[in-house]
């Protein structure tokens, strides 16, 4: 029947009439080959998911492959073989006169479920499970096309796949069969098979990826090869092999006994938390540890050596940082670009990668080397292969995607990128396969609502489920969070509930099988100090102490809740102050690199030029931006988020610093109230009540805070009284069982408060998938990973700001290498969607406007174009309008970013 099989195309030529293709059986074997090459290289991943499902590894692996063999069994239908007319096989019979269509892989699940011949295959194949769960495996296999298959595809069998389809099917399936261990012997359990069904699709996913790829799969005629043994074992088989190397999979080893000074040679003195990471005892299964210390005191470095120890153990092959936003991503990265080398043998040469939607304009990354050079089976061409500091690289086949790039050893990028694993996102299945053999860091764990914070559980959940590590870290983690995280973990394994214990700070909890152990740690001796708290109780007394500071040579931080706050802080400082800086998220992305370069170089670690200068920021200075600041005055803000405020004030030893002679945190406030009137801070701050809506929230917040007078870094073994300003005690106060009690008056405020959190995290809970569902349909509808949301807030919308140059118009940002795509992404800027529905261009520009977007892509069209023109003061201004606002006025500069008002004076 060989012959009759090799009929049937599986690839073809893009162009309708070529009749050159690929024969469908040739393919399968392609992308079986490709999964056997992988799992040989991949032991400890195929060790882990057999362990979790109870079954022999060889039979799981033979099993696997046999399975992925079968993805496109769906192709043998008339409705897809009848797309290229010319291409019609003669063993299906008649051609149709007008071309078909059917979705093969709905083709594919029809036949294995609904033709006696194959279901009694797919029985013998997985003879342990009831007929649900066959079908939810061969979900797997033939749902591969990013989201799992809808039954309803296949309306009409007789029509969509014919009756000779059936017969063919069948004989293309035995073939298959035939190449391997006829006596398949992996018995996996019924209650296994939705874990099993993850594993198989991100697997599948990926195989189908690289045997589908011309370059390495040319396509061969029947006439070449007409034996499927000879296909399989001389041509597929080891082409697989080159597969991995040159696609940039075949891992790296981890190098032998490194410990924290190799990995950052600079670090002359660990910290406690540092020596804990390189001694703490690995144990059996998935391994989470959440580190609770303060800002400064090494996390990430603990973070990266712990990775290291649990990739050496075997219990991953690389790691992946998760991060809150874009700029924290790109610095992580820089940081981890700069070291990771050291953590692996130099060949084969591991990937490293940045995830996020911008990375693209991110020159670290964009620049990276990404095609191996004179030994191109192993390595790229580095100036020195046996130093433990060689370049970074990230091979081309990895970076071409989001998707993809969760296959690179190591990588850092948004906590978002990583979420679309457990959300019902296309080719969700390949970023959880990515992510399970990885290290999952998870930095800044306190900066995550409700419903993101039910996500990141949702992931936990996976992660172990599949046989990852994790790392979570915080500087003020509330023991609740610290609970559910650790719960969720657990839930993964099937282990024991848990629920927190230990109040000591700082403190590492370490989740090793059934056991939970609770370290406390001491503080890095250098962190041991005291913040004193001030109230300010009006804007113009901020403003009067940040110019104070700032003439006596300080550096000035001024940390307002809202942008709009921000600017109209900073026009108020700078008509009375010459060196004002200005730093918020509203500048088009070319002018926030460049603006976030100034603040790095005047307030960074190794800054200069610092003294004698103010800025005035929003919320982007609270994460992962190393910046040290004389004098700090904030809003008023969440007690753990004015913690991390805090941590940029004497953050560095300077010595004698001017303008202060010990550290303040100068907190904007009335004072809390004791008889806790709802609209108690919307005088003052009437943003802050927009950003931060629970009243009672920030009551607490401040009533801790200004009781204390203090913020207190220093070790504590236990909970100790709000009045000692300790930081467990703070945190502890605002969100712990033990909080503060709140006025009467603010108890409405509280319950509608409470109430929105949960139903947060029940909307959450119905968005992301069900680890007990498995690969299957059922839920929340899928859409494109660019669509499904993974945050919940006030919608926004993307501009792309213009100019007009003779007649043209062209992007706000201007870049060396005439890259026009570039340029337009630079000028992207985002804006509340509340305020900017629509861009009012003047109407004499509409064919220029055409003429500028002729090369954008399909979604980039749906990217408003604002152009701003100069007035007679020489400003950049432009017109936008919503329903709440019919006639807004734009104000730009590279400095101020984009305001916007009803009218300009």
């Amino acid at each position: 029947m060989d012959h009759a099989i090799l009929q049937l195309w599986g690839k073809a030529e893009h162009d309708a009439g070529a009749r050159s293709f690929h024969p469908l059986a040739f393919h399968l074997l392609d992308v079986a080959a490709c999964a056997e090459a992988w799992l040989r290289v991949s032991p400890r991943w195929l060790d882990r998911l057999a362990g979790r499902l109870e079954v022999d590894r060889d039979a799981l692996r033979d099993l696997v492959v046999v399975l992925i063999a079968l993805h496109d069994i769906g192709k043998c239908a008339r409705g897809f073989q009848g797309k290229r007319l010319e291409l019609w096989p003669e063993v299906l019979g008649t051609c149709p006169k007008d071309p078909l269509s059917v979705r093969h892989d709905a083709a594919g699940l029809w036949l294995m479920k609904d033709v006696d011949e194959l279901a009694d295959i797919a029985e013998r194949i997985l003879p342990e499970l009831c007929a649900s769960n066959r079908d939810l495996v061969f979900q797997a296999s033939c749902g591969h096309h990013g989201e799992p298959i809808d039954g309803k595809e296949i309306r009409n069998p007789r029509h969509d796949i014919g009756r000779e389809c059936r017969k063919v099917a069948v004989a293309l399936v035995e073939a298959v069969l035939s190449l391997f261990d006829p006596k398949l012997s992996c018995s996996i359990d019924d209650r296994h098979t939705p874990l099993f069904s993850f594993a198989l699709s991100g697997l599948t996913v990926l195989s189908d990826w690289l045997g589908s790829n011309r370059t390495w799969f040319p396509f061969r005629t029947p006439s070449e090869v007409d034996d499927l043994d000879d296909y399989w074992n001389h041509i597929a088989r080891p082409s697989a092999e080159k597969v991995l190397k040159e696609s940039g999979l075949l891992p790296a080893r981890p190098a032998q006994g490194q410990g924290l000074s190799d990995l950052f040679p600079t670090i002359q003195a660990p910290t406690e938390l540092q020596c804990f990471a390189g001694k703490v005892e690995i144990g059996d299964g998935p391994q989470l540890f959440v580190i609770e210390d303060m800002t400064g005191a090494g996390k990430t470095e603990a973070a990266v050596l712990l990775a290291y120890r649990l990739i050496s153990a075997g219990k991953a092959r690389g790691l992946y940082v998760a991060l809150p936003t874009m700029a924290t991503a790109n610095a992580m990265f820089d940081r981890l670009a700069r070291s990771y080398r050291a953590m692996f043998d130099n060949l084969p040469t591991p990937s490293i990668v940045l995830v996020h939607g911008r990375r693209s304009l991110v020159e670290g990354f964009a620049s990276l080397p990404s095609r191996l050079g004179r030994n191109e089976d192993t390595d790229f061409e580095d100036d020195d292969p046996s130093s433990t500091t060689a370049s970074a690289f990230c091979a081309d086949w990895i970076r071409r995607s989001a998707k993809q790039a969760f296959l690179a050893q190591v990588g850092a990028g948004t906590i978002d990128q990583a979420l679309l694993a457990v959300l019902p996102a296309r080719h969700q299945s390949l970023r959880l396969h990515g992510l399970s053999d990885k290290v999952l860091v998870i930095d800044e764990a306190h900066a995550y609502d409700a419903y993101m914070g039910e996500e990141i559980e949702t992931l936990l959940r996976f992660h172990s489920a599949l046989g990852g590590s994790a790392i979570v870290l915080s500087a003020t983690l509330p023991a609740e969070r610290r609970t559910r995280l650790v719960r969720a973990f657990r839930q993964g394994v099937e282990g024991p509930s848990w629920t927190a214990s230990a109040m000591a700070y700082p403190l590492v909890t370490t989740v090793s099988g059934a056991t939970a152990r609770e370290t406390p740690l001491a503080l890095r001796e250098a962190l041991e100090r005291t913040v004193d708290v001030q109230r300010v109780a009006s804007l113009d007394d901020v403003h009067a102490i940040a110019l104070s500071a700032a003439r006596a040579g300080a550096a000035v931080a001024v940390i307002r809740n809202t942008v709009d706050e921000a600017i109209a802080s900073r026009d108020a400082l700078a008509a009375e102050f010459s060196d004002v800086v200005l730093f918020h998220a509203r500048f088009a992305l070319c002018d926030r690199a460049s603006v976030e370069d100034d603040v790095l170089g005047r307030f960074g670690k190794d800054s200069k030029g610092r003294r004698n200068c103010i800025l005035v920021a929003t919320q982007v200075v609270e994460q992962s931006l190393d910046l040290d600041f004389d004098v700090m005055l904030t809003d008023l803000a969440p007690v753990d988020l004015l913690i991390q405020r805090a941590g940029r004030l004497w953050r560095h030893e300077r010595g004698l610093r001017p303008g202060a002679d010990r550290p303040i945190l100068h907190i904007l406030s009335p004072e809390p109230p004791d008889d806790g009137e709802p609209r108690w801070l919307s005088g003052l701050l009437p943003g802050t009540c927009g950003v931060y809506s629970n009243a009672a929230l920030l009551w607490r917040s401040a009533k801790a805070l200004f009781s204390a007078g203090k913020i207190v870094s220093k070790t504590s073994a236990d909970l100790a009284a709000v009045e000692s300003g300790e930081v467990r005690a703070l945190v502890e106060s605002v969100y712990g069982d033990g909080r503060l009690e709140i006025p009467e008056g603010l108890q409405a405020a509280e319950n509608e408060s409470e109430g929105m959190h949960g139903a947060e995290k029940v909307w959450a809970a119905q968005n992301v998938l069900k680890l007990d569902r498995g690969y299957d349909r059922a839920g929340a509808p899928w859409d494109s990973d660019t669509k499904v949301q993974t945050r919940i807030g006030e919608e926004a919308i993307t501009l792309r700001l213009a100019k007009v140059e003779e007649g043209r118009v062209v992007p706000w940002a201007e870049v060396g290498d005439g890259a026009d795509w570039r340029a337009w992404a630079l000028s992207e800027v985002s804006v509340r969607k509340a305020l900017c529905e629509r861009t009012e261009n003047p109407a004499n520009l509409a064919t220029a406007i055409e003429a500028a977007q002729q090369d954008w892509t399909v979604s980039e069209m749906e990217i408003p174009i604002l152009v701003l023109t100069r007035d007679e003061k020489e400003a950049w201004r432009g017109i936008v309008s919503s329903r709440k606002a019919p006639s807004n006025r734009i104000r730009y500069s590279p400095t101020a970013g984009l305001e916007l008002k009803a009218s300009w004076a």
